[in-house]
C-alpha cells in the first residue's frame, strides 16, 4: 500500500476510536528513514483577549495609533517566529487570561494588524483589538515524554528526535508544517501556486496554551516576524509572565522602528516596485542583500480545531532530494572551553609573527559559527560562500535597547531608595526588527578542514562584526536620508544565513513562583526556497551536566560572573535529512580535536612553566567593551 494512503487509513483509525487514542507512528519507505506523526493536541476553548483597559481610561493607552513598517519588515511578512516555552506546574488558564489582558496594555502592538494592500504600517486599536488565545490538551502524552523525545544524544548516531520534534520542512513545498503546539498565522488555501497575497495579516500574534498529562504546561507564541525580532518576541512572554506574577518590569516600549532601519521606511512607491499592490507580478529583487525571494505554495490550514488539524495533516515525502530537518549539535562546557583557549593561542601566535594581525580577540560564538561556515560549506559542495551574521542593533546608535529585569527587580525592592524611578518609566526597547546582517568573506576550503581552518575562519567572523558596526552609523544615516545601501554594505557574493540566541534571558522567563522554565523549543520557521537548501542554523545556550558531552533540552542563558553553572550550546543546523549522519561525524571529529589540541596546549605550557590562559568572557559573548554592545549575533528568523 502507498505511504499515503496507509496513513489516511491509519488516521481514519484513529478517528473512529476516540477513547483508545494513541500516538501513531508511520514508517515511509525512503530509505530507512521513519516519520514519526506528530503528537495530538486536541482544543479545550478558543477566545479572543483584548486590553484590559480601565473604563474610565483617557490617557494614550486607548487611542488608536499606527507603526510604520520599514522594508526590512516587509521582507519577512511571509515568516513566522513559533516559540514554546515549557514548564511543570499547570499553570491556571484563568490567570493566563486575565494576566495576557493587562500586559497587552503595555504592548498594544501586539494585537494590531497589517494591511496587506499597503504594508506600510501596522494598525493598532487598543479598545477594539484582540488577540487569540487557544487552549489545548495532549493527547495521552506527558511533560516528561516530550522532553525526553526532545533530548538530542550525540553519541546515537541515528538519533533523529529532534527532527521529530521540529516543524517538517520538504524543498518546494514553502512554508512548513508547524507542530500542534502552535498556532498558524497564515491561511495559505490550498492551490499549488505562487499566489504569495493570498495570506492575511489579521493576526500578527496567535497564542497556544497546551496542558500535558500528569501535569506540565506548554505556552506556544507564534509571531509574524514583520511584527518583531526574537528578541521582541522573547521579551514579551518574559513581561507577560511577571506580570501574571505582578512583579515589576518596563511598561513602556519603543516603536520607533525608523532608528534600526538599514533599508529605509515603507512608502507606496516602494510597494509597487515590490509588487505588493499586483500579487501576480514577480517583485524585483532590489532588496536581494538580504534573502533572495522564496516561492510558496500551500501549507495546512490551522482552523478551528486542533485535532481535526491533526487528522487532516499529510506526512510529507521523504525523498531523499526534499526532506529537511534540524539537527542540533551540542558544544558542551568542556569542548567551548578548549575551542576558546585554542583559538586564542592561534591568535596570539599571529600577534608573535606580525603586528597587522587584523585580530586580537574572538569569542566562542564566532568559533562555533565558523565551525557551522564550514561545515555547510563541506555538506553543500559551496566550498567559497560566505557567512551572512545577524546582529543586533539595540543599544548602537540611537536604538533604544531593552533594560535588564534585575535592575528593575532590584529597583522596586529597595524601600529606602525615594527617589527611584517608577517602573512605567523604565527602559523598554525597541519592539520590532532592531537588527541587520553582516556578511564575512573567508577563502575557499575543501571538504576536509580541521582546527586551524575553524580558527582562520573565526577570525574572519570577528574582522567583519568589527567592521560592520563601525559602519552600521552610515548605514543608518543613509537610511534616514532615503537612500540605498552603497555598494560597499551589500554583498552580491552567496552567503549561508545564521544568527545567536545565546544571549536571551530564557532561564529568567516564569509564570510562577515555583517554577521557572525548564525547557523550550524554537526554530526559525522560514520558508524552504524552491529546490534549494538554505542551511540556515541557529546558536542557542542550554545547560549542560558537568563531564558530559551532550546538553540537555534545557535552554538558558545568563550573563553574571557571579553564576557558576557552566553553560553549553546547541548548533541547531537545518539540513537535507541525508545530510545528517556526516554532520554528526564531522562534529564529533572536530569537538575531539580541540579536546586533544588543548590537552598539547596545556602540557606545553606546563613544561614552559606558563601559568593556564582563562578565558574570561563567557559563552557566546562578543567582544564590545562597551556593555550596550554585547551579544551582536542575535536572531535572524
Amino acid at each position: 500500500m502507498p505511504a499515503g494512503r496507509l496513513w489516511q487509513y491509519l488516521q481514519w483509525c484513529h478517528r473512529q476510536q476516540p477513547c483508545q487514542r494513541r500516538r501513531l507512528s508511520v514508517a515511509v519507505d525512503t530509505g530507512g528513514a521513519p516519520y514519526t506523526a506528530p503528537f495530538v493536541v486536541s482544543t479545550r476553548s478558543r477566545h479572543q483577549v483584548s486590553a484590559a483597559l480601565k473604563n474610565d481610561h483617557r490617557d494614550d493607552d486607548s487611542l488608536a495609533f499606527q507603526v510604520p513598517l520599514t522594508v526590512s519588515d516587509v521582507h519577512l511578512r511571509h515568516e513566522q517566529l513559533p516559540f514554546a516555552y515549557f514548564f511543570r506546574e499547570t499553570l491556571d488558564a484563568q490567570a493566563l487570561q486575565s494576566s495576557l489582558g493587562r500586559v497587552l496594555v503595555h504592548f498594544p502592538v501586539i494585537s494590531g494588524s497589517i494591511q496587506t494592500t499597503t504594508f506600510q504600517s501596522i494598525q493598532c486599536a487598543p479598545q477594539t483589538d484582540t488577540i487569540s488565545l487557544a487552549f489545548g490538551q495532549a493527547v495521552d502524552t506527558t511533560l516528561d515524554q516530550w522532553l525526553g523525545t526532545n533530548d538530542t544524544n550525540d553519541n546515537d548516531k541515528n538519533n533523529n528526535s529532534d527532527s521529530e520534534r521540529g516543524h517538517s520542512h520538504v524543498s518546494g513545498t514553502g512554508h512548513p508544517h508547524l507542530l500542534p503546539l502552535f498556532d498558524a498565522l497564515f491561511d495559505h488555501g490550498h492551490d499549488n501556486n505562487d499566489d504569495r497575497e493570498s495570506e492575511t495579516y489579521d493576526s500578527l500574534v496567535k497564542i497556544r496554551v497546551t496542558y500535558f498529562e500528569c501535569g506540565g504546561t506548554a505556552i506556544g507564541v507564534n509571531c509574524l516576524h514583520a511584527l518583531g525580532d526574537t528578541a521582541s518576541c522573547v521579551r514579551f512572554v518574559q513581561c507577560w509572565g511577571r506580570e501574571m506574577q505582578q512583579l515589576p518590569y518596563p511598561r513602556q516600549i519603543s516603536n520607533r522602528r525608523a532608528t534600526a532601519a538599514c533599508g529605509g521606511m515603507m512608502t507606496e512607491d516602494l510597494a509597487d516596485l515590490m509588487g505588493l499592490h499586483h500579487p501576480q507580478q514577480q517583485t524585483t529583487a532590489w532588496w536581494s542583500d538580504w534573502w533572495s525571494p522564496s516561492s510558496f505554495v500551500s501549507t495546512p490550514n490551522n482552523n478551528a480545531d486542533k485535532q481535526n488539524d491533526n487528522d487532516r495533516d499529510q506526512p510529507p515525502p521523504c525523498t531523499n532530494e526534499g526532506r529537511h530537518e534540524y539537527l542540533a549539535l551540542p558544544f558542551s562546557p568542556q569542548v567551548l572551553s578548549a575551542m576558546k583557549e585554542v583559538g586564542m593561542e592561534a591568535i596570539r601566535n599571529d600577534k608573535k609573527r606580525t603586528d597587522d594581525s587584523p585580530c586580537s580577540y574572538i569569542s566562542t560564538n564566532d568559533l562555533v559559527t565558523a565551525f557551522g561556515w564550514l561545515l555547510k560549506r563541506a555538506l553543500s559542495g559551496e566550498h567559497s560562500w560566505n557567512i551572512s551574521m545577524v546582529v543586533n542593533m539595540r543599544g548602537r546608535c540611537g536604538v533604544d535597547s531593552f533594560a535588564d529585569m534585575n535592575d528593575i527587580m532590584s529597583t522596586a525592592d529597595d524601600e529606602c531608595n525615594k527617589n527611584a524611578p517608577d517602573q512605567s518609566s523604565s527602559r523598554g526597547g525597541l519592539f520590532g526588527n532592531g537588527i541587520t546582517n553582516v556578511v564575512a568573506e573567508h577563502p575557499s576550503t575543501q571538504k576536509s578542514f580541521g582546527i586551524g581552518d575553524v580558527t582562520g575562519a573565526a577570525r574572519s567572523i570577528r574582522v567583519a562584526l568589527t567592521k560592520g558596526m563601525l559602519q552600521l552609523p552610515e548605514r543608518l544615516f543613509q537610511s534616514k536620508m532615503g537612500k540605498a545601501a552603497g555598494s560597499a554594505h551589500v554583498s552580491t557574493a552567496e552567503s549561508f544565513p545564521t544568527t545567536s540566541w545565546s544571549q536571551f534571558p530564557l532561564v529568567d522567563i516564569s509564570f510562577s513562583s515555583n517554577q521557572n522554565i525548564v525547557a523550550f523549543h524554537g526554530h526559525p520557521s522560514h520558508p524552504l526556497p524552491m529546490g534549494q537548501s538554505t542551511y540556515a542554523s541557529v546558536i542557542m545556550k542550554s545547560m549542560a551536566m558537568q563531564g558530559d558531552d551532550t546538553s540537555s533540552s534545557m535552554t538558558t542563558t545568563t550573563d553574571y560572573p557571579e553564576t557558576q553553572q557552566q553553560y553549553g550550546v546547541k548548533y541547531n543546523l537545518f539540513l537535507p535529512s541525508r545530510k545528517v549522519e556526516k554532520a554528526q561525524r564531522k562534529h564529533r571529529e572536530l569537538c575531539k580535536a580541540f579536546l586533544e589540541a588543548q590537552a598539547q596546549l596545556i602540557q606545553q605550557q606546563q613544561q614552559l612553566g606558563v601559568p593556564p590562559v582563562h578565558s574570561s568572557d563567557t559563552v557566546g559573548e562578543d567582544a564590545y567593551p562597551e556593555p550596550q554592545k554585547r551579544s551582536a549575533l542575535f536572531p535572524v528568523a
